[in-house]
């Protein structure tokens, strides 16, 4: 109406996350040692995992429906496009959701194992299993609420401001059922390991000790789940028309009502959407029980691995300076199937039955390692080593299933999904450091590092078609050629000097640079290191006296790119801001057998945000910590 236009960020709101979490274990171990030199040894361990948690959301969005007006433009453009500062929007729609979660986690792990050390010789074996199962149950409805008037202006110092007003948001009666999801997942791996050692001392002046080692090890992975996505509930359902489904929400929301007036709304209760799920299916014209897992969502994988090692313990004189280190090499061969489902390609669109998708690979690594320490003095150190080394990617990056949702009122079609194409991350690493230790427990060091990498993985977006549809997918992918290379310095001191009461005193402090590029898999074209901040640092203070202990840290780590080709006509880099944490602990030994503890965690209440392209004008999340404080105590008998 104010004869402006500009582009704005559709979506505005709050999450909240409230929760419980349990953690079960117990551990069972035995040991046997004769006089013989001969130790067995047999470890058992299981720990578990108890996660009941909501995800309570509220998202304004100002484009759906009714119409806007009193709109104000940032003065400066972004690839000759305006942007919208602030404006006032009516009768325009609002979503709520509330997201209920069961996750439940049980791991068994253990190993039986023998040790027999006599003379020169030491031998080593053991065999190990691991078994864990992890499962999540949870229902997310989506209700809607009609919003009479939003004022809203965007990136207005270190968070966006949103007035709203005309209606009671915490008032059940003025809410509409809107979308249904229903959905479960159960993931299981087994994996089995034998492995064993042998070190050889041989006393000789220039190579101290040899070892040779070999390990075998098979892991099989299963995933099944099912996400139907979004299912519209058919026709006018108003929220108060179902007794016990919702309910005000009752957590705090950590944001203050200067950046947003509306402190609480009604949402579903989570109860009732896990345990009442049947009065819900139905009205999203689906049948009653839990639903069938989605073929798409499928993912199995089995690997196999042997390696076999050998290294050599050195010692030597270089320009009649004691040097010793180790150098050796080691060799591992690895077989991998991969199986998952996806539709046929037909007509250039994904439209056609599931099909498996079987990606097997075989794969012959040589990981050499040499390093060495050169004694300059008896407090002065240099290292310098050599290594290769080989990452490969996580099980779920490379399910070759894509999940979609669907385009809605104001969203496009988005997705994302695993790449069976991955490769592990090659990379060759070079490091060097001067360690200068000028008492017992005080340090002064400096260090360099250089990476070749091959193969570092990130997540990309880009546009894919789905049945006919076009949507924006994430999928990780391997980069092209890159490096990482850095200089760390780091000093650690105890003030033994001071007065007696002061004696105890100490600083830890480091600071770490950090510099890295890879090529763009899509475009080719150089870019950072996602998830790398340059610049880094840590300073710790402490004081340790008698049975007194405590550390105050303050840890900082500068800005990073959290993710690249993200869609939309502002910048596609997320960028996330520098951001420094205030943390302490302490513990008293309470005689000779119990000690009290204190731990407390963002004693600052220190925020998390990020932008689209590093510009203010272009903020995406603000995320308040909580602060926390623990007290415990721990008895040994």
């Amino acid at each position: 109406a104010s004869g402006k236009s500009g582009y704005f960020p559709d979506n505005f709101g709050l999450q909240i996350v409230p929760g419980k979490r349990t953690r079960p274990a117990a551990s069972v171990m035995l040991q046997w040692r004769t006089n013989s030199g001969l130790e067995l040894h047999w470890d058992n361990l299981f720990t578990g995992y108890r996660n009941d948690h909501t995800v309570d959301f509220f998202i304004g969005i100002p484009s759906w429906g009714g119409f806007r007006d009193n709109v104000t433009l940032y003065p400066e453009q972004f690839d000759g496009r305006n942007f919208v500062k602030s404006f006032v929007a009516h009768d325009t729609n609002t979503l709520t959701s509330k997201q209920a979660y069961h996750d439940t986690t049980d791991t068994y792990q253990g190993a039986f194992g023998a040790t027999w050390d006599r003379d020169r010789i030491k031998l080593t074996g053991e065999l190990s299993y691991n078994f864990s199962t992890f499962k999540t149950r949870s229902v997310i409805l989506d209700t809607n609420i009609n919003s009479p008037v939003l004022d809203i202006t965007y990136n207005d110092g270190d968070a966006p401001t949103i007035k709203a007003s005309g209606t009671d948001y915490a008032d059940g009666n003025n809410y509409h059922l809107a979308t249904l999801f229903d959905q479960w997942t159960r993931a299981h791996t087994a994996q089995y390991a034998a492995r064993t050692d042998l070190l050889y001392r041989l006393g000789n002046s220039f190579v101290k000790s040899l070892q040779f080692g070999g390990r075998y090890s098979e892991r099989d992975v299963n995933y099944h789940s099912a996400n139907n996505g979004g299912m519209g509930i058919i026709g006018s359902v108003a929220a108060s028309s179902l007794p016990g489904l919702g309910r005000v929400t009752t957590s705090e929301t950590f944001v203050s009502g200067d950046q947003i007036n509306i402190r609480k709304w009604w949402s579903a209760d989570e109860n009732f959407l896990l345990n009442e799920t049947d009065q819900l299916r139905p009205l999203a014209g689906q049948k009653t029980g839990m639903p069938d897992a989605d073929i798409s969502r499928v993912f199995k994988d089995n690997e196999k691995t042997f390696a076999v090692y050998a290294l050599a313990n050195y010692t030597a004189s270089l320009g009649g300076l004691p040097l010793d280190g180790v150098v050796g090499a080691r060799f591992v061969d690895t077989h991998q199937s991969l199986m998952g489902f996806q539709r046929e390609l037909l007509n250039g669109g994904t439209s056609g039955d599931y099909v498996p998708a079987i990606v097997d690979q075989a794969r012959w690594d040589v990981l050499p390692t040499l390093n060495g320490r050169l004694k300059l003095t008896d407090e002065l150190f240099f290292r310098a080593s050599m290594t290769k080394t080989v990452t490969r990617p996580n099980f779920s990056d490379l399910n070759p299933a894509i999940s979609v949702t669907a385009p809605g009122p104001t969203m496009p079609g988005l997705g994302s999904g695993g790449n069976p194409d991955l490769a592990p991350i090659d990379s060759t690493n070079y490091d060097v450091s001067l360690e200068y230790y000028f008492s017992k427990s005080s340090l002064v060091s400096v260090a360099g590092f250089y990476r070749s990498i091959d193969g570092y993985i990130q997540s990309y977006q880009t546009e894919e078609v789905i049945n006919g549809g076009n949507y924006s997918i994430t999928r990780p992918r391997s980069t092209n050629n890159g490096y990482l290379q850095g200089i760390e310095t780091s000093y650690q001191q105890f003030f033994d000097f001071l007065p007696d009461a002061f004696k105890g005193l100490g600083l830890q402090a480091n600071y770490t640079y950090i510099k890295g590029e890879t090529e763009n898999p899509l475009t080719n074209l150089k870019e950072p290191i996602g998830q790398v901040s340059k610049s880094n640092y840590n300073i710790i203070l402490i004081y340790e006296r008698g049975a007194f202990s405590s550390r105050l840290a303050y840890n900082w780590r500068g800005k990073y790119i959290d993710s690249f080709n993200q869609p939309g006509v502002q910048p596609g880099t997320v960028w996330v801001q520098p951001r420094g944490q205030l943390d302490f602990s302490a513990s008293y030994a309470i005689g000779k057998n119990l000690t009290i503890t204190l731990d407390a965690t963002n004693l600052t209440r220190s925020k998390y945000h990020d932008n689209f392209g590093d510009m203010t004008m272009f903020s995406r999340d603000v995320r308040n910590y909580d602060r926390t404080i623990e007290l415990g105590l721990r008895y040994r008998y």
